[in-house]
């Protein structure tokens, strides 16, 4: 995505979207908080400033994990995120996965695959995803031959499912399964 130039509106989107997008990955586990000083520079360049992304982005690399979250969080009040539920962090991942198949940043079987086994497999397997899901385990169980004949037919529909998905405005995923057996 294009940062560079445009108005200072859609600066701000692109920050609050990046800032947003990193605490989704984060609590789901995606990224660990040792990429959090690096993230937080990341962050910086592309516009954000407050106090506690400064001292985020001058923690060592391998910070103490309880001081980069407080840090984190501290960064998203000052930008006025609110925490996310796990399950809309869900949603924001798959839709990030959805568009770096759509832009050809990520080969659509394996984008296919994580949507699968990270938000899929662990959030009471959405209708939403099921594509994806029947797609990469129709390419997993091709043979070679199958492969080189109609594997780029499914990967086709990968980034034809991807792009359906993005089109979704407000995507509602299914109860995640931490919260339907008590956390």
């Amino acid at each position: 995505m294009n940062t560079g130039g445009g108005s200072v509106f859609h600066r701000q989107r692109w920050v609050i979207f990046r800032a947003t997008l990193t605490q989704a990955f984060l609590q789901l586990g995606l990224i660990n908080t040792d990429d959090l000083p690096s993230l937080a520079c990341d962050l910086m360049l592309s516009g954000m400033e407050s106090e506690p992304l400064l001292l985020l982005a001058s923690l060592s690399p391998k910070p103490n994990p309880f001081e980069a979250l407080d840090l984190f969080e501290k960064v998203l009040r000052a930008e006025g995120l609110k925490p996310l539920a796990e399950i809309e962090a869900a949603a924001i991942s798959a839709r990030r996965m959805a568009a770096e198949i759509v832009e050809g940043a990520v080969p659509p079987h394996e984008g296919a695959r994580w949507i699968w086994l990270e938000i899929w497999s662990r959030f009471d397997h959405p209708p939403e995803l099921v594509d994806f899901v029947v797609l990469a385990d129709r390419m997993d169980e091709m043979s070679p031959r199958e492969l080189m004949q109609l594997g780029s037919e499914v990967e086709t529909e990968i980034v034809k499912a991807a792009a359906e998905l993005l089109q979704k405005e407000d995507l509602q995923l299914g109860t995640s399964k931490a919260t339907q057996n008590g956390g």
